[in-house]
């Protein structure tokens, strides 16, 4: 079980892994097309603008429900029209594999010490499973040892005001 903080300090940017192929690692392909399809055809179902971001700063992120006030949870495919909406970048999934895979996860650690994160989403790449037509994103959350994971969520699932999305800061 871990039991020290290992993170104390502000966590220096963080270089993004931007070779690594999420199709062979996770099984999942980027969804393509309109959500409506079958997610085989045409653009890849992503925030673009997320894939120009080669750091990620702690002092640049946000955590975000995206929730309003007499709600109590929504689809998450709501949520990603509400981000559009709000013109923040939804992050991609090389950005929480990235934190993942950081040498004793110490962002995710500082995150959790310094913001009490626990889990959140990355809202920016929509995934299809082979075996499946649904439309999905990676979630990664903090297990009771400590350590994070990751795993993967349908859109179609409701979400509360603890399933916070990886976005940019408002500007």
């Amino acid at each position: 079980m871990l039991t020290e903080k290992i993170a104390v300090a502000v966590p220096s940017p963080l270089r993004i892994k931007r070779r690594m192929n999420i199709e062979k690692r996770t099984g999942f392909t980027i969804w393509r097309g309109p959500e409506g399809g079958r997610g085989l055809e045409g653009d890849k179902d992503v925030d673009k603008r997320s894939y120009a971001i080669t750091h990620l700063d702690v002092h640049q992120i946000a955590f975000e429900h995206f929730l309003r006030e007499d709600e109590s949870s929504i689809e998450r495919r709501e949520k990603l029209c509400r981000i559009e909406d709000d013109r923040r970048i939804g992050y991609d999934a090389q950005i929480g594999f990235t934190l993942l895979e950081e040498p004793e996860q110490k962002t995710l650690h500082w995150l959790y010490e310094n913001r009490g994160i626990t889990r959140f989403d990355c809202p920016g790449t929509r995934l299809r499973l082979s075996s499946a037509c649904n439309r999905y994103i990676f979630y990664f959350v903090r297990n009771v040892d400590g350590w994070w994971l990751q795993g993967d969520v349908w859109l179609d699932t409701p979400m509360t005001r603890e399933d916070v999305s990886l976005v940019s800061a408002k500007v």
